[in-house]
This record gives structure tokens, sequence and C-alpha cells, in this order.
């Protein structure tokens, strides 16, 4: 951005497509940087929840994988991942950095944790689930 102190009254109109298209642009940068930072933060949260998960299991059946990652990993990941992201957000949001992204993906997260819980608990309700012997 260019912060030179301008002594006349006017402003070439060049000049100031340059500073408008400057501004434009480090906004841009930092809206990717916030988004990039934010689905670094999830996906790490995801590694490390699967990883804490998965460690002792050795004989991976493909019906325990696929509810463990259903009923186990996604919430978790949905829940960790809004606490995270949202700690992160008000980090952005106190040093003056974009935040708008990172509050968005938070909700997100909680919205699809709680359609989640919704279903799980309507299918359960219907008896449509499995059910443990």
């Amino acid at each position: 951005m260019k912060s030179e102190r301008i002594l006349s009254n006017e402003v070439a109109k060049e000049a100031a497509e340059g500073i408008v298209v400057d501004t434009l642009n480090a906004a841009r940068q930092q809206r990717r940087k916030e988004l990039k930072n934010a689905l670094c933060i999830l996906g790490g949260i995801t590694v490390i929840v699967i990883f804490a998960l998965f460690l002792d299991s050795v004989e991976w059946k493909m019906d325990a994988f696929v509810f463990t990652g259903a009923g186990v990993v996604f919430p978790l990941v949905c829940a960790i991942g809004f606490l995270v992201l949202l700690g992160n957000g008000i980090y952005r949001k106190l040093t003056g950095k974009t935040y708008g992204r990172t509050f968005a993906i938070a909700l997100a997260l909680l919205l699809l944790l709680l359609i989640f819980a919704g279903l799980f608990f309507l299918i359960g309700v219907l008896g449509a689930g499995p059910v443990p012997n």
C-alpha cells in the first residue's frame, strides 16, 4: 500500500486507481490467508482426532471404520473444530486481523454438528439405526 504524504489537494486519477487496486489486493490476500489458516486448523484437528482414535486399532473392519468415522470422528472434528476456530476467530478479531470467514466456518461446523446429532437421535427414536446386542 502506498503511504506517501500527498501535498496537493488533488490526486491524479492513475495514482488513485493504483491506491485502490493495492488496497483491494491486500484485503483479498488477507481473506485468502484467513481461509487457509482456518482450513489448516481444521485439517490438523481432523488428523489428530483420527490418529488418537485409531492408535490402538490395528484390525480395521469396514463396518467399524464407517461407524466410528461417522459416529465418533465426524462429531468430534465438528465440536473441536468449532471451539478451536472460534478461539482463533476471537484472537484474530482482537489483533485486528480479518476474522469473518473463521467465524463463518466455526458456525458452519456447529450447524453440521447440530444437524448430525438431530439426525442421529431421530434415527434412534425411529429404531432404524444399528442397535448393539
